[in-house]
Order: C-alpha cells, then sequence, then structure tokens
C-alpha cells in the first residue's frame, strides 16, 4: 500500500489501531468466562467496557474525516488474545523450570498499575509460575528495576508500567523496543536483529517503507519478546465552565488557556 501524505499515514494507523481494538473485543468476553477469580473477572470485564469506548471514540474520528474504520488486520495483534494455559506449562517443564519464584514488582500507588499486578500474577500462576508479587510504592518500584542483581538479592524478574503513547509512536522512540544489550532500558533486551531494524527505521524517508519495517520490527520483537503489551487506556480529565482553550495532548499541558 502507498502511504503518499501525512493523513493517509495516519488514516491508516487509525485502521490498523481500530482493528486491535476490534480483536480485543472479541477475545475479552472469552477470558471473562473462563476467569477463575472474581478480581481477574472483574478487571477483563473493565477493561472489555473500556476497550468499546474506545472503539467508539475511532468511530467519531473516522466519521468526522469522512473515512472507513475497515482496513488490514491488525498484525501486531494476532495471536496476542489466545492463551493457552497448557501449552505454557508444557513449555516450562521442557525448559527446566524448576518452580522457583519469579518476583514479579507490584507498584500500589499508581491508579493506572495497581490492579494490573494481581492479574498477572494470577494468570502467570495459572500459566505454571510460582510468582512472589513484592508490592510497595511506585519510587521503590523505581529503585529497585536498575538493579542487576539476582532476584533473591535484591533484583527481579518482571514488573509493570506505561507510557505516555508520544513516547512510543515508532520503534525509534519506544523505548522498550531498544535490544542494545546493557544500553537498553530496565530488563536489557538484546537482540541485533531488532537494532537494524529500528536503524533501518530511522533511515527511511518512504512512508510506506517505514510502515513496513514497523511490521517487520512488531513480528521480530514477538519472537525475541523485549516487553508484553498489555493493552492501553485513555485518561480523562475536568475542567471548570469558565476555563477554554484546553489542548488535545498525550499529555497535560499548561497554555493556551483562558479563565472568563
Amino acid at each position: 500500500m502507498a502511504l503518499n501524505d501525512l493523513r493517509e499515514l495516519y488514516v491508516h494507523e487509525l485502521r490498523d489501531l481500530y482493528s486491535a481494538e476490534k480483536q480485543i473485543t472479541k477475545a475479552l468476553p472469552k477470558m471473562i468466562k473462563a476467569a477463575a477469580h472474581d478480581e481477574l473477572r472483574s478487571a477483563f470485564e473493565e477493561h472489555l467496557e473500556v476497550t468499546r469506548e474506545q472503539m467508539s471514540r475511532l468511530e467519531q474520528i473516522f466519521e468526522a474525516m469522512g473515512e472507513r474504520s475497515a482496513g488490514p488486520k491488525c498484525k501486531g495483534m494476532e495471536g496476542l488474545l489466545e492463551s493457552n494455559f497448557a501449552k505454557s506449562r508444557e513449555l516450562l517443564k521442557e525448559a527446566g523450570y524448576d518452580g522457583s519464584p519469579i518476583v514479579l514488582l507490584h507498584s500500589t500507588d499508581l491508579a493506572s498499575l495497581t490492579n494490573l499486578g494481581p492479574v498477572a500474577k494470577a494468570l502467570m500462576e495459572k500459566g505454571g509460575f510460582k510468582v512472589d508479587m513484592q508490592s510497595s510504592d511506585w519510587q521503590s518500584v523505581v529503585g529497585r528495576r536498575v538493579k542487576k542483581d539476582p532476584a533473591n538479592a535484591g533484583g527481579w524478574h518482571g514488573m509493570l508500567t506505561a507510557w505516555v503513547s508520544a513516547d512510543i509512536l515508532n520503534p525509534v522512540m519506544n523505548g522498550f523496543m531498544n535490544s542494545s544489550c546493557d544500553k537498553a532500558a530496565f530488563g536489557w533486551p538484546c537482540d541485533p536483529g531488532i537494532e537494524k531494524l529500528r536503524d533501518d527505521f530511522a533511515r527511511a524517508t518512504d512512508l510506506a517503507k517505514q510502515k513496513e519495517i514497523t511490521e517487520a520490527v512488531q513480528v521480530r520483537e514477538r519472537e525475541v519478546v523485549t516487553h508484553i503489551n498489555l493493552g492501553q487506556y485513555y485518561q480523562p480529565i475536568g475542567t471548570r465552565k469558565n476555563i477554554s482553550g484546553i489542548l488535545t495532548a498525550p499529555a497535560p499541558v499548561f497554555w493556551n488557556i483562558e479563565k472568563k
């Protein structure tokens, strides 16, 4: 597909996002039905409602732009929504997993992260892991995640976080795609293949070529797994009626605002 200008690229990415959300709405009811714990079931139900709201917002954008929502199926989402816990336990056994606790860092004071830890713990245990979820405030998590010590000596195996969308717009900006070993973000993934693709993206000047490279990065990342995407959310804001000029942005900005 030829992408000739930024509008075409924008619409293409919106359709890709819409496809991903649509796949999620089809998968979540199955997850809700299969959930063994009330807390996990409630989290899935809430996520389904939020996803439907996000699809509605996207449909409003398509209507305002005079564009259709239909487009190619999102390749980045394929294969991520079908759980196979029996296969997980089988692979762990083949890998020689001895049942040692997996240390999962859990932040308790950020609304966007607090519920993720218990859900992740439940799913990992269902897949065959023994999980030691260690709860603390966010700053303690930040201080610990930079440690490369063994998990039983102050290190860790997994943690949950969230980034502003503006920081992950492409393979170069997305810090979790950085696979440059010791120079990478916490977790320190190491893969020359991803780094080559990220470099190719930075050098490409054609939008269609950049899109092709982006898809290749996503496929490669699923093979080596630098991180696991859990979803996305929108942060609502509230303002007084006499405040105007608030700009739509990935994070709050405090200019252009007027008080009447």
